[in-house]
């Protein structure tokens, strides 16, 4: 043997008894160091302790120290070995630096993984080249040919895929927030190139294709921020906008969900052949609460307008006349109820003068009707349904009484406008026959019987009000 190769030898040897242990010994020391931390530093650390170095020593004891040729089978097998150790060893740097920068980027992380993808790919054509001789050119015509007729066979997956891509490249929005599209709300619990999840309900997911998505139109909202529910209805051209809108305010803002009473918006949106289309908003607190805000709203919006005479008729639907229920809208039919409810023990012809100014209203459960310490002015006859009176003193309520169909609810401060001391509201929902005090006042001045009737009922209440207050003046003292 020359000294060329004796030098030849004695330095791989070297290399593999001194430099290699080494080298084990300092990145192994480097790795403990950072065991507190699950960094990918660490991670990429261990890969070069485990397969690099190890793999490069078999290959070096292999391919340098012993005299097998290049071309046999056990060298090209160390080779090939050695060169997957090495980019695997690649990979997982990579995979490690992709992870700081996707911490401050907003690319989606399926563009890393195809990045991944394409290192591998020409990683894996490389070593196959080298080592085992095939023709690099070869092997890209064929990955090509291979690529169209894939490409041929799933473009609509593929197509899919690419419109995923796009939409989550813009990185709109992210796991966590809210997404309104296609009619249906719900907070986005997956995200990936082929779909987006929603979880609608407690017990209702929905799927929406990332490729429907990136075609249409959709909203997004920030988990816990207010959000807009929003509607439009139409009200018929009789009933002038001030009007209107003061009715659809008080409808918006009896909305438990409501962030704040000037959260509450309408506006007029449009003049249409069948009436003025007005749209309403309320702010609610979170996304998720849109829906039942939404729902509320358009129960609320059908009793206020059913109280004030108003047809309210969805926006891009024709109203099908005056959809107000067909008993009560008559003085005669107004008397009749009165009659029937037996509040007061009269013929129907002797209840007209009350009657006429008396307007039928719909309550729905737990509607407030007279608010505590708001002016009142009305008599209230109940024809179905029960009402809870009752006192507020900061957070104590109690209870006064509860008046079912055929009963009355009157007070003394009504005949003079002044504040109401009592919160009526409806226990269930309620019909009423809702009789201003100034017309109820001049029928009883005609009738001492019925005067005399009421009189009883304003004892009554006075006397009750007494009886709740005596023992809080009481406790006070």
């Amino acid at each position: 043997m020359s000294d060329l190769q004796w030098n030849s030898l004695f330095g791989w040897t070297l290399l593999i008894v001194v430099v290699y242990p080494l080298l084990t010994v300092c990145v192994a020391e480097w790795s403990r160091r950072l065991d507190d931390e699950d960094t990918a530093l660490r991670r990429s650390l261990r890969v070069v302790q485990f397969l690099l170095l190890p793999s490069f020593a078999v290959w070096l004891v292999v391919d340098r120290l012993t005299d097998l040729p290049n071309s046999s089978l056990p060298v090209k097998l160390v080779e090939t070995a050695f060169g997957i150790s090495v980019l695997y060893t690649l990979l997982v740097f990579a995979q490690g630096a992709l992870t700081i920068v996707a911490a401050h980027s907003r690319a989606p992380r399926l563009l890393y993984d195809i990045a991944l993808t394409v290192l591998v790919v020409i990683g894996g054509a490389i070593i196959i080249s080298i080592v085992w001789g095939f023709s690099l050119a070869s092997l890209l015509s064929a990955v090509g040919v291979g690529s169209v007729v894939m490409g041929l066979a799933l473009q609509n997956v593929i197509g899919g895929m690419v419109s995923g891509l796009l939409l989550l490249s813009a990185r709109q929005f992210n796991i966590g927030d809210w997404l309104r599209a296609g009619g249906a709300v719900g907070r986005i619990t997956q995200l990936d190139w082929r779909s987006v999840t929603l979880q609608v309900s407690p017990t209702e997911r929905l799927v929406l294709p990332s490729a429907s998505l990136s075609a249409g139109s959709f909203s997004v909202m920030t988990a816990d921020q207010p959000t807009v529910a929003a509607t439009n209805v139409i009200i018929r051209y009789e009933h002038s906008p001030e009007k209107v809108r003061t009715v659809l305010l008080e409808a918006a803002r009896g909305v438990p969900q409501l962030v704040e009473t000037n959260r509450a918006n309408c506006w007029v949106a449009e003049y249409t052949a069948t009436g003025i289309r007005y749209g309403v908003s309320v702010a609610v607190s979170d996304p998720g609460r849109t829906v039942g805000a939404l729902d509320e709203l358009l129960s609320r919006i059908w009793y206020v307008g059913q109280r004030h005479g108003m047809s309210v008729v969805p926006a891009g639907t024709e109203p099908a006349g005056n959809n107000l229920p067909e008993y009560g809208l008559t003085t005669e039919q107004r008397a009749q109820l009165l009659a029937d409810s037996g509040a007061f023990r009269r013929r129907p012809e002797v209840l007209t003068e009350i009657a006429e100014a008396a307007r039928l209203q719909r309550w729905r459960a737990n509607e407030t009707i007279v608010q505590q310490g708001a002016p009142v002015n009305v008599i209230l006859v109940v024809l179905h349904g029960v009402i809870c009176i009752s006192t507020q003193s900061g957070t104590v309520r109690r209870e006064l009484d509860s008046l079912d169909a055929g009963q009355v609810f009157a007070i003394r401060e009504a005949f003079r406008g002044a504040a109401c001391p009592v919160q009526v509201v409806a226990s269930e929902e309620t019909e009423l026959l809702a009789v201003p005090a100034p017309a109820m006042q001049h029928t009883l001045d005609g009738d001492p019987a019925l005067a005399a009737e009421l009189e009883n009922i304003l004892e009554i209440r006075t006397q009750a009000l007494l009886n709740l207050n005596t023992p809080l003046a009481d406790s006070t003292a």
